[in-house]
């Protein structure tokens, strides 16, 4: 299955990253089950600030407090981390009453769904924790809730070998194998700059050294103008450069070309293609996304587990529609 078939998964669940930073604020309000949350570890002694209070960070010699920090957090990202642990809670309790589990062995093929496309498990465990603040332990936590989420959707929806053979003669390419390129680029505000840098680079400057003069995109600007890998139907990534890259041979570069933000020179610096599914696991994956397409749609059944068990938030911690 295709990379891009998980990310509504992994965009639905980002908010369950904030859970890192404010469940010690939370674990006062609401008591969670043994694997509910995920473990925060003890913390060091700190200073203490003049009122007593401890002292998490300075500025100008004035205290941040621990208590302010907190307070923060619990203000900001309260509703939804409650709202994510009182799921958390309703799918135990449903799991429990009609004799639902994952096994290690069930989460481990979803990690290793999830993984596939990536060069390797240590790129993918690294993009989880740079890009959603996940650790290793917390990817694999939420891909169990998930799958236990997905098994109480299905339960009522019957799929047979004819509507998992209408599957995948209707999508294709969801099991046709997944191509990435790794990309730099230079983005510019006018085509002269990005001509200029076309130029210059014909004459065997340095594409790093170019971004870093050139580019407007601060962030792959100070790292050489780095892309890092993506999908060539990445929908963040906008498509005149996903079209280009396609045509290019590893090394090449291509531009100017018109972006959304500018005008945008690219270099092709590695192309893979992920190994083909096999039949095994094609049907595996037209099995649980024919049964998916079927079932209601996951935040309507989170929101039926909640009713059923009679979920109740004090204010002013109170869930939205």
């Amino acid at each position: 299955m295709r990379r891009t078939d998980l990310l509504k998964g992994l965009i639905a669940v980002q908010a369950a990253c904030m859970i890192v930073v404010a469940v010690v604020v939370l674990i006062r309000l609401l008591p969670v089950s043994a694997g509910g949350a995920p473990a925060v570890p003890p913390a060091e002694p700190e200073p203490a600030a003049p009122d007593g209070g401890a002292v998490v960070g300075q500025v100008g010699g004035k205290a941040v407090t621990k208590d302010e920090l907190l307070q923060a957090l619990e203000q900001q990202f309260g509703k939804q981390v409650l709202y994510t642990l009182m799921v958390r809670r309703a799918i135990d309790l449903e799991a429990e009453a009609v004799g639902l589990s994952v096994s290690a062995a069930e989460v481990e093929r979803e990690l290793a769904r999830m993984i596939d496309g990536y060069a390797s498990e240590a790129d993918f465990y690294q993009a989880m924790e740079g890009q959603l603040g996940l650790t290793k332990e917390q990817v694999a936590e939420d891909a169990k809730y998930r799958l236990l989420l997905e098994q109480i959707a299905m339960r009522a929806v019957e799929v047979g070998e004819a509507e998992v053979d209408a599957y995948i003669d209707s999508h294709p390419a969801r099991f046709a194998p997944d191509i990435r390129v790794d990309l730099a680029w230079i983005l510019t505000e006018t085509p002269r700059l990005a001509e200029q840098a076309v130029g210059e680079l014909e004459d065997g400057a340095s594409f790093a050294a170019l971004a870093r003069r050139y580019s407007m995109d601060e962030y792959t600007a100070e790292i050489g103008g780095e892309i890092g890998q993506v999908d060539l139907d990445d929908p963040f990534v906008d498509p005149a450069v996903l079209e280009a890259a396609a045509e290019l041979e590893v090394g090449a570069i291509a531009g100017p070309l018109v972006v959304d933000d500018g005008y945008a020179v690219i270099r092709l610096n590695e192309r893979t293609v992920s190994q083909q599914m096999d039949e095994t696991r094609i049907r595996e994956a037209a099995f649980r996304l024919a049964a998916l397409s079927l079932a209601p749609p996951l935040h309507e059944v989170e929101r039926d587990l909640l009713l059923k068990y009679e979920a109740q938030v004090l204010p002013p911690y109170e869930l939205g529609n």
